[in-house]
């Protein structure tokens, strides 16, 4: 599955979300804690892609190589020849030395055997699930938990600006976890487990941009002085939107939206079919991020009004118009 046009500005682009496989895991109470291992994530495909064809720039593929000429008839063919990368600058490699220290707390570290915040949560969540504790035994798990120390600060070139705009959103993404955790743990502590019931729980991967997640993220966040920021920074953090298919100097709020009955606001974002409208723009990630410039929401709308829950907390008016 692959979102495309989630955030309209001025000119329609295409921003890929996290793609995740999905799979069924069933946890037995006398199992371990579910693991945090970290599913594939898709990347980005150029035109082509869907037919098979790797996209590599103009020229010869990048991993060509000579071959003798038997080669074509059996013979060996050479390994491609792999191009030292330029070691990373000792400011870039201390902030990516710290991003690595926040996704380990925030992701589990592998050479510690640790779990993380990421491991814990979906602990208390699968225990949660269970029919000892009242639930079903079946957790849908959809909390992305991709790093973006190896995703793509890895080269020399990428400006310093993104590192440190990387350590801002793991910083968010591990504040998130910790905060659902602590939920998890107190609503947990509350309940009395029933020892008759099991607590084996059957897990199933997601997508972290599923609609009912990204619609219930929204419900909470559609509130007049809304921030534009944190909208970013946790949509980023959550997973629900890519850093890496934006750059610093991307603006935000362009054009004007109009709601159903044709009532235009200026400074308007298109996200998965709400519409937002703030009180300034235009203003560029960078700004956004680094330079304390930011816009508030003053108003919002969403067509498919019957496919939020909480529609009546954050949806007052009929489906299509402005809100509030």
């Amino acid at each position: 599955m692959k979102r495309s046009s989630l955030i309209h500005l001025v000119f329609p682009v295409c921003f890929p979300l996290l793609l995740a496989h999905c799979a069924q895991k069933t946890v037995s109470k006398d199992a371990a804690p579910p693991s945090s291992e970290v599913e594939e994530a898709g990347g980005d495909v150029g035109e082509g892609a869907a037919e098979g064809d790797a996209v590599v720039g103009e020229g010869a593929p990048a991993d060509a190589v000579d071959v003798d000429e038997d080669a074509a008839e059996g013979s060996a063919v050479v390994a491609p020849q792999k191009v030292a990368s330029k070691p990373l600058p000792k400011d870039k490699a201390n902030l990516k030395d710290k991003i690595v220290d926040v996704e380990n707390e925030a992701l589990g570290d592998a050479k510690k055997k640790t779990l993380g915040l990421f491991g814990d949560l979906k602990a208390c969540r699968a225990k949660l699930a269970s029919k000892a504790y009242g639930g079903d035994g079946t957790l849908f798990w959809d909390e992305p938990g991709d790093r973006l120390s190896e995703k793509w600060l890895t080269s020399a070139d990428t400006d310093i600006k993104e590192f440190q705009a990387v350590l801002l959103i793991v910083r968010y993404r591990r504040d998130y976890l910790k905060s659902e955790w602590d939920q998890c743990q107190q609503k947990l502590q509350s309940l009395k487990p029933d020892p008759a019931q099991s607590l084996a729980v059957t897990i199933t991967e997601g997508d972290s941009d599923n609609d009912d997640r990204v619609h219930q993220y929204m419900c909470r966040f559609v509130k007049k002085g809304a921030s534009l920021k944190d909208f970013l920074l946790q949509t980023f953090s959550r997973g629900i939107l890519q850093l890496e298919n934006f750059d610093l100097s991307q603006e935000f709020l362009v054009a004007p939206l109009k709601d159903e009955k044709g009532v235009s606001y200026k400074n308007g974002l298109m996200f998965m079919g709400w519409k937002l409208s703030f009180d300034q723009g235009p203003l560029n990630l960078k700004e956004i991020i680094f330079d304390n410039k930011d816009a508030k929401l003053e108003h919002w709308a969403f067509v498919n009004k019957d496919k939020v829950a909480d529609k009546d907390s954050c949806l007052p008016k009929a489906a299509g118009l402005w809100n509030p």
